[in-house]
């Protein structure tokens, strides 16, 4: 039985933005904030708002490893979660597909892919970048999060061509993992247009309803 509904894809193609936007903030458990709650406990100390902190903190190499570290204990987690009485709906980071306790998980989920086309995950980045440098200055010198990405290297930016070809061969590297999904949804339009943002979200809530009734079956 299918005891949690994910949300995985690659980098900005709306996952939590689209979860909290279907079901309320209060009801999304937020794979990003569950990570950096588990790397603080594991090092015993240390407050971070976001993961490229973990970089700037830890460098990339050892930063990658808790990162997996984190992800790894997290799918165990919510593995062993399902055999209570709630449903949980998570959003995933891009790289959880891949980790080799994911398809336990997967047993017990019901996974929905979110798909954006890599010219606009390229614009997203962007934007997204933008809001941490000015939030973080700092961070631009590190910059060692968005490597193979958005940039070469710090200080190293890529051209937009480079990007959109890094993405590309991301989701090239993925795309057996991500094909195992339940669902796929495309959020290209709905960024952009109120009324494919309304359809988006009424399928996300169509899936829930479905898979509450087949819970409450089980039941």
């Amino acid at each position: 039985m299918k005891k949690h509904l994910l949300l995985t894809g690659f980098s900005c193609t709306g996952k939590t933005h689209f979860a909290k936007k279907a079901f309320g903030e209060a009801g999304i458990i937020d794979s990003d904030d569950e990570i950096l709650e588990y790397i603080i406990k594991a090092r015993g100390h240390g407050h971070y708002d976001h993961i490229y902190e973990i970089f700037m903190g830890y460098g990339r190499k050892t930063a990658l490893e808790l990162i997996k570290e984190a992800e790894e204990s997290l799918c165990a987690k919510w593995t062993k979660w399902a055999s209570d009485a709630d449903f949980r709906i998570i959003s995933v980071g891009p790289s959880f597909p891949s980790r080799e306790n994911w398809k336990d998980l997967q047993k017990v989920s019901h996974v929905v892919l979110l798909e954006k086309s890599p010219e606009l995950i390229y614009d997203r980045f962007l934007k997204r970048r933008g809001e941490l440098f000015e939030k973080c200055p700092k961070a631009e010198d590190d910059d060692s999060w968005d490597i193979d990405v958005m940039v070469k290297g710090p200080r190293q930016v890529c051209t937009r061509d480079e990007a959109i070809k890094n993405i590309k061969d991301r989701l090239q590297e993925r795309e057996g993992d991500y094909r195992k999904c339940d669902d796929t949804l495309c959020t290209d339009d709905a960024d952009a247009k109120e009324q494919e943002a309304k359809k988006l979200i009424k399928r996300l809530q169509e899936i829930k309803a479905k898979l509450d009734g087949d819970v409450a079956k089980g039941a």
